[in-house]
């Protein structure tokens, strides 16, 4: 399996990208050690002199550096280390612009209730969004008066994703 780390136009954060579920919840968010100390590994990365935050979401592993730090050198190495010694099954590969191509799919829809849906537990409040999270991959459901906009994980194959939501919206 494999973990695509991703450096987004902020400069103090990297992103490992996961095809295991990390949380149910739309976000956790820690800023220190003592917040992250109950976490199954959250807790790891606040051991590493310079992370400033760690934020976890469905299929993401956000990490923030102190502003301070010019660069990632310093840290980064350790940081690999730690994903590596938390998920040892795992490569990390670097991300490739062309991963990023086919991740919103807008289908029609005749749902009455709107609302936008980025994670497992909110999704609960509506039971389209439900459905749709039950699929390996989705990161995001909004749900529209008209329309349905539904986003994957660059992680799961767009292929598999969208045949599985087709099969649910129709």
């Amino acid at each position: 399996m494999r973990i695509i780390k991703k450096f987004p136009a902020n400069p103090n954060m990297v992103i490992f990208l996961l095809s295991q579920q990390q949380t149910t919840k739309m976000s956790e968010s820690f800023t220190s050690l003592q917040q992250a100390k109950l976490h199954h590994f959250a807790h790891y990365f606040f051991q590493i002199n310079g992370v400033r935050r760690v934020q976890i979401t469905r299929y993401e592993i956000r990490i923030y550096k102190n502003r301070d730090l010019q660069t990632w050198n310093v840290i980064l190495p350790q940081i690999l280390q730690a994903i590596k010694n938390i998920f040892p099954q795992h490569t990390i590969v670097e991300y490739a612009n062309e991963m990023s191509t086919d991740t919103t799919r807008t289908f029609s829809n005749n749902e009455e209730i709107c609302g936008v849906y980025e994670g497992v537990e909110v999704a609960e409040q509506n039971t389209f969004a439900k459905l749709l999270f039950c699929v390996e991959g989705i990161e995001r459901v909004i749900v529209r008066t008209k329309e349905i906009e539904v986003k994957r994980s660059i992680v799961f194959s767009g292929e598999e994703v969208w045949c599985k939501v087709s099969k649910i919206i129709k």
